[in-house]
């Protein structure tokens, strides 16, 4: 794509099966052929509708997208080896999720997908997320939330989260930064959240490596799993920096063989008084080299 704004009213459509002129690329072959939508400079090109790739009976693969930022976001609907690279993607509706792998009407199995070297940003009650989609690594993303004041991201059921891993397995998310993430009106939760709703496998085994929360304006790391199966939950390498609440949460009614190593909470419950780490009803589990830094209320709790 060459240098500029792409969009309906320049009639060119987006890359979606909406919007008039809009039209969705064709999968690739394999990992060695993959059907490529390139910025000739990458930054330069701007796409005004949300990404959108895949259908309830058609699953798009080896699809790479790069260099390309989305004003409305992206969803990778039902899809599988498609790459994400160098892309930024915003949205302001105040209502789903900014990015998101999966979705809460289908599990088709959105698997072995990268998003690689991406920034995720907007109003939205949740920025990025993992939903209903096994397999999949989010690699080096930059996630920021605007505030979200609608009826959509507040009360009950509605928490606003940074980016969260929801019914899946075996994801990893590496070198993730949650920054400056603010409300705006929201009902609160975390930078970084698990969730699983229904009993079954899922959530877990999976990982978060080098991942760091900075100034959240509620929890650092929360994860909770109101239904969970025994899981295995990995954290290493990973910071929660100036937290209104606790750094690291974890809560379940089932993890068990939880790893957290080289940690780091550092003034946690900046508004009120909170732990730098808490854990409750985890089975089993190993804790090494934390370091708990200035906290209002328990070091470990």
């Amino acid at each position: 794509l060459l240098d500029g704004t792409y969009s309906e009213a320049a009639g060119t459509g987006y890359i979606s099966y909406l919007g008039t002129n809009s039209g969705q690329p064709p999968s690739g072959i394999d990992r060695d052929q993959f059907t490529i939508i390139r910025a000739q400079n990458p930054g330069e090109v701007k796409v005004i509708g949300r990404l959108f790739l895949g259908r309830r009976p058609r699953k798009d693969s080896f699809i790479k997208i790069q260099g390309i930022t989305f004003e409305g976001g992206g969803s990778l609907y039902n899809t599988s080896y498609v790459y994400l690279k160098d892309s930024g993607f915003h949205s302001a509706n105040k209502s789903g999720p900014v990015l998101g792998i999966g979705t809460n009407d289908h599990a088709n199995g959105n698997t072995n997908n990268l998003v690689e070297d991406v920034w995720v940003w907007g109003q939205e009650r949740i920025i990025a997320i993992t939903y209903q989609a096994d397999n999949n690594v989010w690699r080096r993303v930059v996630v920021r939330g605007d505030g979200c004041d609608s009826a959509a991201c507040t009360g009950s059921g509605n928490p606003n989260v940074g980016i969260t891993v929801y019914n899946s397995r075996n994801v990893s998310l590496q070198n993730i930064l949650v920054i400056d993430r603010v409300l705006g009106g929201g009902t609160p939760y975390g930078d970084f959240a698990t969730a699983q709703h229904a009993p079954g496998s899922a959530l877990g085994p999976a990982e978060w490596l080098g991942c760091i929360s900075l100034n959240s304006p509620d929890t650092g790391f929360y994860f909770e799993a109101d239904s969970a199966n025994p899981n295995t939950i990995t954290m290493r390498n990973s910071i929660a920096w100036n937290s209104s609440g606790i750094g690291f949460n974890i809560s379940s009614s089932g993890f068990s063989n939880v790893l957290l190593e080289n940690l780091t909470s550092g003034q946690a419950g900046r508004t009120s008084s909170a732990d730098a780490f808490r854990m409750t009803n985890v089975l089993s589990g190993t804790l090494r080299n934390l370091i708990a830094y200035d906290f209002t209320r328990y070091g470990l709790n």
